[in-house]
């Protein structure tokens, strides 16, 4: 499954969030962080590290 379809954004809105283009709001931060089983704090934070 896509990210964007997971979170609810299309392919063009997801990309400019991964570019920080865009902004995550909450509620799509909250769908991610269920996604990858991550904690949305995981998410902000992200340095590059895969936690295990």
């Amino acid at each position: 499954m896509e990210v964007a379809t997971h979170i609810g954004v299309d392919k063009s809105a997801y990309s400019k969030i991964e570019k920080g283009l865009r902004a995550l709001a909450v509620d799509k931060l909250q769908k991610m962080s269920q996604l990858f089983n991550l904690t949305t704090d995981q998410i902000i934070n992200y340095d590059g590290k895969i936690p295990t």
